[in-house]
This record gives structure tokens, C-alpha cells and sequence, in this order.
């Protein structure tokens, strides 16, 4: 709502040209319409959205969509980095799941295989289940891809290390 009113208040000023904002992808698809409807220019820094350009002339973002980064993501890890075989972790949330599922068709189109693919909810923040879950079986996999935030990784990682995985490669989105 306080988006909303500020955008507003800023449209509604004939010195204002453009807004630079919001920072959020939920606020940035509710501003989307507002855009449209002042004819204002609005950047958002982080929306990673492809409907919020198609939507409006007036909407305009400014980092990589989901898809090129997770395409990307899975060329690096292929080409560069010459993991064969990973395991995915990601939050079962539409982010998650759409990165999830990006970066699993590009690894293996390269020719890459995906050990296991495993959701999580996204309040989770005790990975040990998960790492144990992730070993059992005799899975083999060189890299584990985690599409969610640096604090995540952290979590994870702090996980792997107790568990004496330490050689395994962690990958992650920004």
C-alpha cells in the first residue's frame, strides 16, 4: 500500500521524469499497472520478471531473468567448472521451482546429469535431513546447485561440512 501512495505522489509531480524502483518483484508487478497508467518510465534494479516489460512500455528492469541466469549457471558449471553430475536443492516455491527447472534442462542439454532433484520449504533452516537424505543410497554427484540466497548456501554449507562433504561444489544463484 505505502508503494502505492508514494508512486502515486511521485506521478502526480510534473518535475518527477522516472522512478527508479521498486526493489522487489512484488512490488515491482503491482507498480507495473501504475506505470502504464501515469506513462511514467519506472526501472526496478531486481525485478527478474519477463511478463513485467511485455506488460508495459514503461516498465524496465535491470538484472538477468531467471531463465538466463540459470541457463548461464548450468553452461558455467558444465563447461568451466566440468561437474558431470550434480544434485539440485531447491525451495518449493515458484522461484525456486522456475530456476530449478531452467538450470536442470540446460545442464542437461550440455550432457550433464542430474543425480536428484530435491524441494524444500522455504522457511527451512535445518538442512541436516536433507544433506542425509542427499547421501543415503550411495548417491554420487560432484556439485549441488541451490537456487536461493547467499544465507541458504550458508546453511547448507555449514551442513556439508559437519557432515564431512567438503569436496563438493556448491552452486548458487544471485
Amino acid at each position: 500500500q505505502k508503494s502505492f501512495e508514494a508512486f502515486r505522489e511521485l506521478a502526480q509531480n510534473e518535475r518527477v521524469l522516472a522512478v527508479i524502483g521498486p526493489a522487489y518483484e512484488e512490488s515491482a508487478q503491482e507498480l507495473a499497472s501504475l506505470a502504464e497508467n501515469f506513462r511514467l518510465p519506472t526501472f526496478s534494479p531486481d525485478s527478474q520478471s519477463l511478463k513485467l516489460n511485455q506488460a508495459t512500455p514503461y516498465f524496465f528492469r535491470n538484472s538477468l531473468t531467471n531463465f538466463a541466469e540459470a541457463k548461464s549457471l548450468a553452461h558455467f558449471s558444465y563447461q568451466t567448472l566440468g561437474i558431470r553430475s550434480l544434485a539440485i536443492v531447491f525451495p518449493n516455491e515458484p522461484k525456486g521451482i522456475e530456476l530449478k527447472n531452467y538450470f536442470s534442462q540446460g545442464f542437461q542439454e550440455w550432457g550433464g546429469q542430474i543425480a536428484i532433484s530435491y524441494p524444500y520449504s522455504p522457511d527451512t533452516v535445518d538442512f541436516s535431513k536433507i544433506v542425509a537424505d542427499l547421501t543415503a543410497g550411495g548417491l554420487s554427484f560432484q556439485a549441488l546447485f541451490v537456487p536461493d540466497s547467499y544465507q541458504v548456501g550458508v546453511m547448507i554449507a555449514s551442513q556439508l561440512a559437519f557432515s564431512d562433504l567438503t569436496r563438493i561444489q556448491l552452486i548458487g544463484t544471485s
